[in-house]
């Protein structure tokens, strides 16, 4: 794609055997590293509160919105999906939201006395929730 002339500086992978793709991303001069949307809340955090903020931009892609709908908080915890659901699209957006939301965070440090509010939310901040993690959402 980038031989293409999209500007990719940054690729994620989740974990699984990518040992030797981000080592073919790194030859090429294009940083990579994990990101783990299951490791911890602050990933669908983000995605979240960027959809609330109207920060995300998206068309409408059916297999993302019944991604979003079969979404699930486990014992608080864990994002998953129910049985006959699916999450692979929401944990790809989820990822790009933390992602741009972090890189953007690194260059633009916040002022003094000022909250930078997106990645500040998104870190640490656990208030009551729901089991339907989607039900807030559209």
């Amino acid at each position: 794609m980038r031989d293409r002339g999209f500007p990719i500086t940054y690729v994620t992978f989740d974990g699984y055997m990518s040992a030797d793709s981000i080592q073919q991303f790194n030859k090429r001069g294009i940083e990579a590293g994990v990101l783990s949307v299951d490791r911890d809340l602050v990933s669908y955090d983000t995605l979240k509160e960027c959809v609330h903020e109207g920060r995300l931009d998206y068309y409408q892609y059916r297999p993302f919105y019944d991604c979003v709908r079969s979404l699930v908080l486990v014992k608080g915890k864990k994002v998953d999906h129910v049985k006959t659901g699916k999450k692979d699209v929401t944990n790809a957006v989820a990822a790009i939201c933390r992602t741009l939301t972090e890189r953007w965070a690194m260059y633009h440090p916040p002022a003094a006395a000022r909250i930078l509010a997106p990645y500040a939310l998104s870190v640490g901040r656990r208030g009551p929730r729901r089991d339907r993690w989607d039900e807030s959402i559209f």
